[in-house]
């Protein structure tokens, strides 16, 4: 019996050990892809589809497309976040480091769905992430000093409705004289 065994394990391992498997299709979202904080503390599936995830620097919510991070408490309060609860009614408990605090959904979802808001916050999160990508420093740090130079690629941007190509955003950094003297190019 054992005899017959031996050679079955052997073709089995064979054909095992070459089978290659399956590659999935992941993501890494960071940061940079609008997460408020790459150090993520807890997340969430809530019961509308949308994942929620506790950062450092705010509440993101992730709708399978683009973040929006809400910051949560006071205006001087720290940013932690450290979990979230979906009621049934749908309402949401959200935990921080300076308290506790209930959201309601519809509340939420209102000021998220209006347009007008996200376009004009993620065009300053954009001119932000410019900043902090390709200078490498913060919009009000010298050489500006004042935030004159962010104040004009947000108003170049909103004149062409968020289009950053048109704007020529990106390239504008690139051939900036601090962004060559910086990285040698």
């Amino acid at each position: 019996m054992i005899l017959r065994l031996i050679p079955f394990l052997r073709n089995l391992f064979c054909v095992a050990s070459s089978a290659r498997a399956e590659r999935l299709p992941i993501k890494i979202y960071a940061s940079a892809d609008g997460l408020g904080s790459s150090f993520v503390d807890y997340l969430m599936r809530d019961s509308r589809g949308f994942m929620w995830f506790c950062t450092r620097d705010g509440l993101s919510r992730f709708d399978g497309a683009r973040f929006v991070t809400y910051r949560v408490g006071d205006k001087n309060a720290p940013p932690r976040i450290e979990g979230i609860y979906q009621t049934r009614d749908g309402n949401y408990w959200i935990t921080t480091t300076g308290g506790t605090y209930r959201f309601k959904a519809a509340a939420v979802l209102e000021v998220a769905s209006n347009s007008v808001f996200r376009q004009k916050e993620q065009n300053g999160a954009f001119v932000l992430m410019q900043y902090f990508g390709y200078l490498r420093r913060d919009p009000d740090t010298a050489p500006d000093n004042d935030l004159s130079g962010y104040n004009f690629w947000l108003n170049k941007l909103n004149q062409f409705n968020g289009d950053y190509l048109a704007a020529e955003m990106v390239r504008s950094f690139l051939v900036s004289l601090e962004y060559r003297q910086r990285f040698g190019q």
